[in-house]
């Protein structure tokens, strides 16, 4: 037996290779295409991060075929936000943000009384963590917020750093 380990750049891109591979081909049920689209869009950062190889771009082209509106996919995921969930960006970045130079690393937090003052809302601080990435030399990013009775720790990196690992040893020495 021949065992074929493959990565990905995302579950929804596993799901859609069991689904097609049961279903012998690729499906061209519209709502099946945008579902996968979005999962791999959303999971990538709109490819600007994780595992997508030239597999995942021949699977986003033959959904785009099925007739997809991806132009209203990326503006209803990536541009409709509220006034408010941009100041709280803008403060997050602004006032919230740590950058640590010499460890290549960078940390936002926000507390609660922060997310009553910028009226936050479920959603709002999705892909927060991602932001300090983009700043030249950092390849680890946290993201710390505190909800009601514990705080939410989001990690991310990029290069080689394993942000899995890492993650796998907080929790142990936070006990977690």
């Amino acid at each position: 037996m021949r065992l074929l380990i493959l990565q990905f750049c995302s579950t929804t891109e596993l799901v859609h290779e069991i689904v097609t591979e049961i279903n012998s081909g690729t499906l061209k049920s519209r709502p099946y295409s945008e579902a996968i689209y979005i999962g791999i869009i959303t999971d990538t950062g709109n490819f600007s991060h994780g595992n997508y190889s030239s597999r995942t771009f021949r699977i986003v082209a033959d959904l785009l075929e099925t007739g997809i509106e991806k132009e209203k996919i990326i503006n209803l995921i990536y541009n409709n936000f509220s006034a408010q969930r941009l100041r709280l960006q803008g403060f997050a970045l602004n006032k919230r943000m740590v950058v640590i130079p010499e460890f290549q690393s960078a940390y936002i937090y926000l507390t609660k009384n922060d997310l009553v003052v910028y009226n936050h809302v479920k959603g709002d601080t999705e892909g927060f963590v991602n932001m300090p990435l983009s700043i030249k030399g950092i390849i680890f990013s946290a993201f710390f917020i505190e909800k009601e009775s514990f705080i939410k720790i989001s990690f991310r990196s990029k290069g080689s750093f394993p942000v899995n690992e890492f993650a796998a040893e907080f929790s142990q020495a936070a006990d977690i």
